[in-house]
């Protein structure tokens, strides 16, 4: 077929195609000697390749190597996603160290200057991280018994 590869195929092409390499097959299977169209002998050279080359066989252990390179790369991930987690606590933790002072202080300055209930405020953030906390546990909790 004689069509530029971009361009797609009717169904009328691919259904004649198809009979052109079902007719290649018989032909080849036949041993026929007819030569009557140049598209059919290109399909009846492949079948005739393809039959003729030898498929390696997969060793016997090929499914528990690929098993055993899933397992590796989940455990690789989880290894990733820990060590990640860590770098990101250390980093918060630094963070906070470094930041501390000037934090302190400003909010000594702040509490001077503005007369609020400081310690019903720091009881509710602490009770509203207290509970969501406590969600994400029994989120949790709740995924791993079901």
């Amino acid at each position: 077929m004689n069509k530029p590869i971009h361009q797609p195929m009717t169904s009328q092409e691919i259904e004649r195609e198809w009979q052109r390499q079902e007719k290649a097959e018989q032909r080849e299977r036949m041993q026929s000697g007819e030569h009557d169209d140049a598209a059919i002998d290109q399909y009846r050279l492949i079948h005739r390749l393809l039959k003729q080359s030898d498929i390696p066989a997969l060793p016997a252990d090929f499914a528990h190597h690929v098993a055993r390179q899933q397992l590796d790369v989940e455990q690789q991930a989880q290894f990733e996603n820990l060590t990640l987690r860590v770098i990101i606590a250390i980093l918060m933790v630094g963070g906070l160290l470094y930041v501390a002072p000037a934090l302190i202080d400003g909010l000594q300055k702040m509490s001077a200057a503005v007369t609020l209930p400081w310690p019903m405020l720091w009881a509710t953030t602490l009770a509203l991280a207290f509970a969501g906390i406590l969600d994400q546990i029994s989120k949790r909790y709740r995924i791993m018994h079901r």
